[in-house]
């Protein structure tokens, strides 16, 4: 009796469960219901949606259970909906290594959070992590699924996107044209990924000025996606918002109008007034109704647009701030037009040429009428034409930025020149640029030296800093410190600020003038106190030295900070690493893990090399040895020498990467040949062992014997160990090799710098302005 009861509530217990057939069956169902809320474009509940499948599946069978991981990815993806980009990549960061360990990379789960997780690093521009994220999911999925399927297509339609905002246009057209063909014949021509891919084609065409085939392409999309998507599904309202816009740029200001109000009264309908894609409806109408001058309206659907994000995202939010920037911009508009209109337009008619360059300012900026570069270009030429040498100048460098016109370096120089001959500074400095670059005309730097010599004594405040900076550095010119500060001091008085950080340097390191620490710091404070990141920087890594003031690592903190919030990535990671070593602030690895991130992806090596150390060993952050691969080979593509040999060992282990011992060998002699000794020491061990490479006694002592001419203590031990196995004549050879044997660069650390550091102060000494 005793054992049929058992088996009674054990069988009980088993159908009660979360992973009976009933529960799966009820949690598929509710994912279904969130998803379909998502595909509606009602963002808001999918994400309550998704959030209440998340919290029941976490309870229920746990954090790290398939299902809650997908339900994971459901919410992610409806904050991206929302345009919360950054709550989606936290959201990320956490479920995609979980995701990894649990299921594994290859696991088509892992790899559709992959590319979501790609997706949303593009929207927010960190496009250094995003491409090397993508091009370990297209390795993955191709390998895995093969070059055809449908997970790998989508990876591809991910890389067009960041080939856009790279701004690779003809590469990232080719290979959208190459992506469609694959799917329509893979996944037919009207699959969704198919009809996702095409309408990603128009904006590529838009970018690179082909607005009619943008507009042709779009509207076969839209008949496709209106039949099988239905007229009022968000997909197919987006493209016809791009079709609004690609009617705009060709002028077609009353079809494009239309477009734009049918699209609105849709969205507002089905997705209700708040709605993010309401919202930019909103935004890009009010831009559409500016250039057909109807400022009054515009003005109104701008600010239905800036209080509803205002509303919905919070007034620290770019796309608020830009709606507040519109709104502020028409209302300058609509109270400026008339009199432009009634005054300077009317003498720029009568031939006036002064007021056909004030117009052609005005449509250039934006100031007064909507912003037009192509008519700004028509009042420039006609102002130029009867040589106002201001008109020329500018025209010149709408020629030479392509702006409003195609780049033409010939009519650049051209209209720059005419302008420099009749004494227009600007145009002198510009065209001393073009002869030190060899832009429309034969490289001259004595031609160079000339112009901008004639430019910095009109006062041009730019060209007195461009000369001061050519004396500081030898180019164009000799070596002169002591003129370099005369000019550098003639911009900063001026109020330059790069200037002013440029002689804060000089007194501080004493180069063309005697050393004075309090009026370098006074100088690096002016052109701080104007935002200048460098100054600020460079304060903040003298406080943190006492490199000439006495130390304050509370201070220094201060001016990182400053600068690190404008996205200087030198200031972003010497910030992070304050907050490594607890300089000048409670030590906080998870803050400087943020910093560094954020230096890494804009291409900091330090910061790159750093956060890969905080993944490899888990400091402020979850422990991950791919992720700092990934981290370590950015680095080490930038030639940096502890971030190769970091590689190597990773590679070495197979850790973070497939085991490859010759892939390590390689690595290790590119960091040994730089003189770095740990890596002297791989290199010579693996030919010891003839790992990765054929055993030779003579070339493993070679290296192992440089690495104890270093101090490395290691190589001081295993040297005479290895030389107990080697004939005199082979140790001789090696004492040779080793006597001969020079480094191909300077800088590499010693052996007493922690790994995951190199020395940094020489970098900020020297003047660098990028």
């Amino acid at each position: 009796m005793k054992s049929l009861l058992a088996i009674f509530f054990i069988w009980t217990f088993m159908c009660s469960g979360a992973d009976t057939p009933a529960a799966v069956d009820a949690n598929q169902k509710a994912y279904d219901a969130a998803a379909a809320l998502s595909r509606a474009g009602r963002y808001a509940e999918a994400e309550k949606a998704f959030q209440a499948q998340v919290d029941e599946l976490t309870k229920t069978l746990g954090p790290e259970h398939r299902d809650t991981l997908h339900a994971r990815m459901g919410l992610a993806a409806a904050m991206s909906g929302m345009g919360r980009h950054a709550a989606e990549e936290t959201e990320m960061r956490d479920l995609l290594p979980r995701m990894t360990r649990v299921l594994g990379e290859e696991d088509a789960l892992t790899m559709k959070a992959r590319g979501n997780f790609v997706g949303t690093l593009i929207e927010q521009r960190k496009l250094v992590e995003a491409e090397s994220e993508l091009r370990q999911l297209l390795a993955v999925s191709e390998r895995v699924l093969g070059p055809e399927d449908r997970q790998t297509l989508i990876a591809k339609g991910k890389l067009v996107s960041l080939l856009v905002y790279q701004t690779n246009v003809a590469e990232a057209e080719a290979l959208s044209r190459a992506l469609i063909a694959t799917s329509q014949r893979v996944l037919g021509a009207e699959d969704p990924d198919t009809l996702t891919f095409r309408y990603n084609l128009p904006p590529i065409l838009m970018g690179a000025g082909k607005y009619s085939e943008a507009e042709q392409e779009l509207r076969k999309v839209i008949v496709i996606q209106e039949r099988v998507l239905g007229p009022e599904n968000p997909e197919t309202l987006f493209n016809r918002v791009n079709l609004a816009i690609a009617l705009q740029a060709q002028d077609k200001k009353a079809a494009a109008e239309a477009e734009f109000r049918a699209v609105l009264a849709m969205r507002e309908r089905v997705l209700g007034p708040d709605h993010p894609d309401t919202l930019v409806t909103c935004y890009e109408f009010a831009s559409c109704l500016e250039g057909a001058n109807k400022i009054k309206e515009a003005v109104s659907y701008a600010k239905r647009a800036y209080a509803g994000r205002l509303k919905v995202f919070g007034k620290d939010d770019p796309q608020t701030r830009r709606s507040q920037q519109q709104v502020e911009h028409l209302a300058g508009t609509a109270a400026d037009l008339t009199t432009l209109l009634e005054n300077t337009l009317a003498r720029a008619d009568a031939g006036d040429a002064d007021a056909q360059f004030q117009v052609g300012m005005a449509y250039l900026k934006g100031s007064g009428v909507a912003k037009k570069a192509a008519e700004a270009v028509k009042w420039f030429q006609k102002s130029a034409d009867q040589g106002y040498r201001e008109a020329q100048a500018i025209l010149g460098y709408c020629y030479y930025q392509g702006d409003g016109v195609d780049k033409d370096a010939a009519r650049a120089v051209k209209w720059i020149r005419l302008a420099a001959e009749q004494g227009e500074s600007n145009a002198q400095r510009y065209l001393g640029q073009f002869c030190f670059e060899g832009f429309g005309v034969a490289k001259n730097e004595v031609e160079g030296i000339k112009w901008l010599r004639e430019s910095a004594e009109q006062g041009n405040p730019y060209a007195e800093l461009d000369m001061g900076l050519r004396y500081y550095r030898g180019s164009g010119v000799a070596e002169d410190w002591t003129e370099a500060v005369k000019w550098f001091r003639l911009a900063a008085d001026a109020g330059n600020s790069n200037a002013q950080f440029s002689l804060g340097q000089c007194y501080c390191e004493g180069h063309g003038v005697a050393k004075d620490a309090n009026a370098g710091q006074e100088w690096l404070r002016k052109s701080a106190d104007q935002d200048n990141p460098y100054a600020q920087t460079e304060l903040g890594r003298r406080y943190l030295e006492g490199d000439g003031y006495a130390q304050d690592a509370t201070e220094a903190i201060k001016w990182f900070r400053m600068a690190a919030e404008q996205g200087y990535a030198r200031a972003q990671f010497l910030l992070g690493r304050c907050f490594l070593r607890g300089a000048g602030a409670a030590k906080d690895v998870i803050e400087a893990v943020k910093w560094f991130r954020k230096a890494a992806e804009h291409g900091d090596v330090d910061a790159q090399r750093y956060l890969a150390w905080c993944c490899k060993f888990g400091k402020g952050v979850a422990k991950d040895a791919t992720e700092a691969v990934k981290w370590y080979r950015m680095a080490a593509d930038q030639g940096d020498t502890l971030a190769i040999f970091s590689l190597g060992e990773a590679i070495r282990k197979g850790e973070g990467a497939p085991k490859d011992m010759a892939k390590a060998v390689q690595l290790f002699r590119q960091s040994a040949e730089r003189g770095y000794g740990k890596a002297q020491l791989g290199l010579g061990i693996q030919y010891h062992r003839g790992e990765g490479v054929e055993k030779n006694l003579v070339l493993a002592d070679m290296w192992i014997r440089l690495a104890a001419r270093q101090g490395n203590k290691t190589a001081e031990q295993y040297q005479p160990r290895l030389e107990l196995f080697m004939t005199p004549e082979q140790i001789k050879a090696a004492e040779k090799l080793a006597g001969a044997w020079k480094k191909r660069e300077a800088g590499v650390p010693s052996e007493t710098t922690p790994n995951a550091e190199k020395p940094e102060s020489g970098k900020e000494k020297r003047i660098h302005i990028d």
